[in-house]
């Protein structure tokens, strides 16, 4: 093989060489990026359960109050539903909250 030829080879293997040892670089920083994203979707995980909870254990606060406003109506409509105005009033609010227990999808019991 004449000297050409073999600085030719040289030439293609320090690059090949080269060629390696930035896909070697590459292949590092993909890892470290990808390993960030990883740590970066775990914490938002993190955060939306967090904020999930959150607003569960409000939803649970508003569901008992709403259940409180219509054991009162039914309450006061058995008490004062025969007094003129009273029912119609009462049946108005009773009325609402259901709209608001469906808006909730609340499940409604129904006293035997």
């Amino acid at each position: 093989m004449d000297k050409a030829t073999k600085d030719e080879f040289a030439k293609v293997h320090r690059s090949i060489s080269t060629l390696s040892q930035t896909v070697g670089k590459m292949g590092k920083v993909m890892e470290k990026g990808f390993a960030a994203v990883m740590e970066d979707a775990a914490e938002t995980r993190k955060e939306f359960t967090t904020r999930f909870i959150s607003i569960d254990g409000q939803l649970v606060n508003i569901e008992q109050e709403v259940r409180t406003i219509r054991r009162e109506l039914e309450t006061l409509r058995d008490k004062v539903g025969n007094i003129e105005g009273y029912g119609k009033e009462i049946d108005h609010g009773l009325e609402r909250i259901a709209a608001i227990e469906k808006h909730l999808g609340m499940s409604r019991k129904v006293a035997s």
